[in-house]
């Protein structure tokens, strides 16, 4: 998937560009769009089976958002079915327990189907200011190493995100934009090479970024 994205990025990168038909060039209301964008990286927190909460600043580098979409265009709304995958890699662990800090290694990975709805709105022939949300499912996976043990373990749970953006039309057939979105999850479960389950681990907000390059047919 990441070699198509990156073939398919030739020549921009993220989400889908709408804009006004014009008269005699045959546009239909489909699209497809790619697209990258930089994204926060994540911060966790986690509650145990006893009951300890552990509030932990997650040192991890920026990630870089690979999205594909399909979608369709009815007058001023939008809908599409949208792909998306990310990856952080860890630095380190900041406990407020005792407190202490563990160097960190390894990294977490998400893979994310959406769907979207948007809104577009018209201000000009060329620019399209637009806002939209999505609901959909991250598997999110752990590949994390401290010098106490490890988790390699993944687990599925349900997205959110809020969009807003600029389009601009290149031609009649294609577009770029750019845009920043909040993603959102709901809490994932996760055990650890002791095989210890943790109760709860909430990630905070991500946001991110991008630019975007779409094709309409």
């Amino acid at each position: 998937m990441r070699q198509v994205l990156m073939a398919a990025l030739v020549m921009f990168l993220i989400q889908p560009v709408v804009y006004a038909d014009q008269a005699g060039t045959g546009s239909g209301g489909n699209y497809i769009s790619v697209g990258l964008a930089t994204s926060s990286a994540s911060e966790w927190s986690w509650t145990n089976t006893s009951g300890s909460v552990y509030h932990v600043n997650s040192s991890q580098n920026d990630g870089t958002v690979e999205r594909i979409a399909y979608g369709h265009r009815f007058s001023a709304f939008r809908g599409e079915i949208e792909y998306s995958t990310v990856q952080f890699d860890f630095n380190r662990f900041n406990y407020d327990v005792s407190p202490y800090t563990k160097t960190a290694s390894g990294n977490e990975k998400r893979t994310t189907f959406f769907l979207n709805a948007y809104y577009d709105f018209h201000s000009s022939p060329k620019f399209s200011p637009y806002v939209g949300v999505g609901i959909g499912q991250t598997r999110i996976s752990w590949d994390m190493r401290v010098s106490t043990g490890s988790v390699n373990d993944s687990d599925t749970v349900m997205a959110y995100q809020g969009i807003i953006g600029l389009n601009y039309s290149i031609s009649p057939q294609w577009g770029v934009g750019i845009e920043y979105r909040r993603v959102m999850t709901n809490d994932i479960l996760l055990t650890d090479s002791s095989g210890y389950k943790q109760d709860s681990i909430a990630s905070k907000d991500l946001d991110s970024y991008g630019v975007n390059l779409a094709y309409r047919f």
